[in-house]
């Protein structure tokens, strides 16, 4: 009989690591828009938000439709999420297991440094497309590899177009992260097919994309989430954008220092490498200059998550050989999880952290896991996605109440009014038109809370259903958006000329 020295330690890093996700286990608020969106799909209102108007207000197509779909079997949208993300993230497990070429140690040191790093784990739960994304990073990385590795080139560059394909319906911003590796890959094995064999199997494998992109086109008016516009429409000048980008990596580096530090390292090692390697790194630093370019975001190290997860993967790999540098970063690795002032691992189970720094930046995790942690959830046991106490209940919409302006909108939109009340959120994240106005110069603005000054008569044509827009420009503006996003023909010719001439 053959046996497996290593099968303890390989379930005991699996299980240690379920353990820290079920321990850490939250739902962002940003997690219910999400989740109204598909109440209103399930009331037959379609995938939006309001029920007057077509808008796409979840950034991730392929997480709204996991989460959609699992809707079919529960009403409980939070015990949804929080499956689908405990059942990718064991399966993100095992592929950094083939990634590491099965070697016990390197895969051992890939799941310390993502158990160590609160930018990556704080979001393996929290209601958001993540750990799709880590899990589809994975692929990705594991299919490249294999195309060098093992040069069945056709079949692995098949299925590196279709996981590309997938991770642009994830977060079309993941692009930036995969583009260079994606290039070197087909310039590498640009004889595998003729030409046209060539379109056909790019034709086939970005099919999901093609089929999305021409279904939001159609249907809410732009290939682009509203959030696009709503966070990258916003009239700052791009080297404030650009200084609060850089920002947000000097604030991860005072909490959370291993994620620069690792981003750091998989860069220099990547880049160092003269193979396939190299242009992973050249992914991570694209990325990381997108980030930049687009200022961050508001949760502490959520977008640093994504680079994050690749440079791990580079490091494992460097790292490979001999087994005395893998034990001594193994071990650093884990006194650093645990001595550090807060890592993924000694964060406690009644953890809370309410601090919005003066740059915007919070730790969302911290700011909501009292509220929405597994734990409280387990306590209450009401069967329902409702079931947190915030103090916005004493805002709730009256029944004979048909619009509210609200600037939280998640949990709000969902728990505290019903699917047919309107909701308008001032920070454009669900609203079309505002999206399209510039922030309001009067009204401080925070990194990702970019608010709008409702125009005058806004309220008014929303409630009558015609325009009673003071200014001209706004009164164009209204009614195209209006013809795009509300007219019950999809397919009329004043709606298909607005389409293709806006």
């Amino acid at each position: 009989m053959r046996s497996y020295p290593y099968t303890p330690i390989i379930a005991g890093v699996f299980f240690f690591f379920i353990f820290i996700f079920t321990k850490n286990a939250w739902v962002a608020e940003d997690a219910y828009i999400n989740f109204r969106s598909i109440e209103q799909l399930y009331a037959g209102n379609g995938p939006t938000w309001n029920p007057h108007e077509r808008v796409q207000v979840f950034t991730s197509p392929l997480w709204y439709g996991l989460l959609a779909t699992g809707r079919l079997f529960s009403h409980n949208l939070y015990e949804i999420s929080l499956v689908l993300s405990a059942a990718l993230t064991s399966l993100l497990t095992w592929m950094l297991y083939l990634i590491s070429r099965r070697q016990v140690f390197s895969w051992a040191l890939t799941s310390g440094l993502l158990l160590a790093s609160s930018a990556f784990f704080d979001f393996t739960s929290s209601g958001l497309e993540n750990p799709l994304a880590y899990l589809l990073i994975a692929l990705f990385v594991y299919f490249y590899q294999c195309l060098f590795l093992e040069h069945s080139s056709t079949k692995n560059l098949k299925l590196l177009l279709t996981i590309s394909g997938l991770l642009v319906l994830c977060r079309l911003d993941l692009l930036t992260l995969i583009l260079p590796p994606m290039m070197y890959a087909l310039i590498t094995f640009r004889r595998a097919f003729s030409l046209r064999e060539w379109v056909q199997s790019a034709f086939i494998c970005l099919l999901p994309v093609l089929l999305w992109y021409s279904f939001a086109f159609f249907y809410y008016g732009n290939i682009f989430p509203n959030t696009a516009y709503a966070k990258l429409n916003t009239g700052i000048d791009k080297f404030t954008l650009m200084t609060q980008g850089v920002e947000y990596f000097l604030h991860t580096a005072s909490y959370d220092l291993i994620t620069i530090l690792v981003l750091a390292a998989g860069l220099l090692i990547g880049l160092a490498n003269k193979g396939y390697i190299r242009f992973l790194s050249l992914g991570i630093l694209l990325n990381l200059l997108y980030v930049i370019n687009v200022g961050g975001d508001f949760m502490q190290g959520r977008f640093l998550s994504f680079a994050y997860m690749t440079a791990v993967i580079v490091i494992g790999g460097y790292f490979n050989q001999p087994a005395i540098r893998r034990i001594v970063l193994l071990a650093s690795v884990g006194i650093y999880s645990v001595m550090y002032s807060h890592t993924p691992i000694n964060s406690p189970f009644d953890y809370s952290d309410g601090t919005i720094h003066e740059n915007g930046i919070a730790d969302e995790r911290g700011y909501y896991f009292s509220y929405t942690r597994l734990a409280s959830y387990l306590e209450v046991r009401d069967g329902t996605h409702c079931f947190i106490d915030m103090d916005w209940g004493e805002r709730a919409l009256q029944p004979d109440q048909s619009i509210a302006v609200m600037r939280n909108i998640g949990y709000f939109g969902l728990c505290e009014a019903t699917l047919q009340q309107i909701i308008v959120d001032p920070l454009a994240i669900s609203d079309p038109f505002l999206a399209r106005l510039p922030v309001d110069p009067n009204i401080s603005w925070r990194i990702g809370h970019f608010e709008r000054a409702i125009p005058e008569g806004y309220i008014e044509s929303i409630a009558s259903g015609t325009n009673q827009l003071t200014d001209p420009e706004m009164h164009e503006l209204f009614d195209i958006i209006k013809l795009k996003t509300q007219s019950p023909e999809l397919l009329s010719r004043d709606r298909i000329v607005s389409l293709f001439g806006f």
